[in-house]
């Protein structure tokens, strides 16, 4: 999907046609050094950002950052007061990624590293610009 610069609307791609499905909130500038179309590396991985979408939830809001990785991969950059998160898909099969059975203090292994699950909620959309 891609959200318009212009007007706003939100345009989803599927295999067949384009659609408008709605429209995005402008977002507040970000103080991030991050921004659309900004370029640079983490891991040893080049990016480009392509999208930019902002959730807000009881106690605040985070940025979310889509990647265009060097090696055709996506990935995301999640952004909040506390610092910033690489994220990139590594299991799409793991039954243990679906969000009902992650509940606090739950320990998950994905690809033999051990987590602990520190945090659930539900966020909304406030807002996004470029491809997500």
């Amino acid at each position: 999907m891609a959200v318009c610069g212009s007007c706003r609307s939100v345009v989803t791609f599927g295999e067949e046609a384009a659609a408008i499905r709605g429209s995005l909130s402008l977002l507040p500038p970000s103080r991030s050094q991050l921004f659309v179309g900004a370029n640079g590396s983490v891991e040893g991985m080049d990016f480009v950002v392509l999208g930019r979408v902002r959730y807000g939830y009881e106690r605040g809001y985070w940025d979310e950052w889509y990647l265009q990785c060097g090696d055709g991969d996506t990935a995301w950059i999640s952004e909040d007061h506390e610092g910033r998160v690489y994220e990139r898909l590594v299991d799409g099969d793991n039954a243990t990624l679906s969000y009902d059975p992650l509940e606090p203090g739950r320990e998950v292994e994905i690809e033999g590293i051990g987590y602990v699950v520190r945090e659930r909620d539900v966020a909304h959309c406030q807002g996004g610009a470029g491809q997500l």
